[in-house]
């Protein structure tokens, strides 16, 4: 496995609902689309909140439009206000999906090196001997 496409992850439990994996770093996906990923993650108030900035972000593009400025700048304008909209969510956005699961009853319980949530699971539950988790020291 190329050592570039390791992430952390923050395994959470939750006593019925199981398992779920939370990496750490970065999105990608919040910076430029951070709505939309908050939908995808169940964020409520945030999905509103960055929302409405979205669509002010856009009100105001087409509102400098009316004012005469041209396509360039008027596009210029609009890829500004998007990156730095999506510049808070981009680097706390798995944070606030850790936090929302702690508020839904989950707790955390490991972390994870893994290509993918999936393989971040599938560690988590091979340290598993009867339900307890289990360590190896190192040394």
């Amino acid at each position: 496995m190329n050592d570039r496409s390791v992430h952390i992850f923050d395994i959470y439990e939750h006593p019925e609902a199981g398992l779920r994996a939370v990496r750490r770093g970065f999105s990608w996906e919040a910076f430029l689309l951070p709505a939309f990923w908050a939908v995808r993650r169940g964020l409520g108030w945030t999905t509103m909140i960055l929302f409405v900035l979205t669509t002010t972000v856009f009100d105001i593009a087409g509102f400098a439009a009316s004012l005469g400025f041209g396509s360039l700048e008027q596009i210029i304008f609009t890829v500004a206000g998007i990156a730095l909209l999506g510049i808070k969510p981009g680097f706390d956005g798995y944070r606030w999906q850790g936090e929302a699961l702690v508020r839904e009853g989950y707790a955390r319980v490991d972390t994870e090196a893994a290509a993918t949530r999936r393989h971040a699971l599938e560690a988590t539950r091979n340290n598993r001997v009867g339900g307890a988790m289990i360590r190896v020291a190192a040394g």
